[in-house]
């Protein structure tokens, strides 16, 4: 009989990132991180990026650009590694749309982190996502968060 200590070589996890688009959204804020985790890709990390809308449907941001969704933000299911909720100047609009904080909500229970790039923060809070935490937004939104 043969054995071996020699194990398997097994690399790092890919870790699941879904960003969460809607109507408004502020381009830096969805176009900035996945820049960012992209050129971790190129030094090593592991880092898969979905976009999701809801109805799967294109989305222009504050500036007038269009961004295109991989999926239905409705339909996903399973494990995510990252939930990453953008920011919008006119962030009142999609905390005022209860189909998206629902699915917020929805898929924060199956997410190991939560994280939100300036005035997304105000959508996490809609869905009750930040209480009892302590959270940063732009300076100018921070009173209007703390309300």
């Amino acid at each position: 009989m043969i054995t071996s200590n020699r194990r398997a070589a097994v690399g790092p996890r890919t870790h699941l990132v879904v960003m969460v688009l809607y109507e408004r959204v502020q381009a830096l804020d969805v176009t900035g991180p996945m820049d960012v985790l992209a050129a971790a890709n190129d030094h090593g990390s592991r880092y898969r990026v979905v976009a999701l809308s809801p109805g799967g449907k294109e989305v222009r941001t504050t500036s007038g650009l269009r961004l295109a969704a991989d999926g239905v933000l409705e339909e996903w299911s399973g494990r995510i590694g990252t939930l990453m909720v953008p920011g919008s100047p006119n962030w009142h609009v999609p905390v005022e749309d209860h189909g998206l904080i629902e699915e917020l909500t929805r898929l924060a229970r199956s997410a190991g982190r939560v994280a939100s790039l300036c005035a997304g923060a105000f959508p996490l809070a809609a869905a009750g996502l930040l209480d009892g935490c302590r959270v940063a937004t732009h300076w100018r939104q921070a009173d209007q968060l703390a309300a």
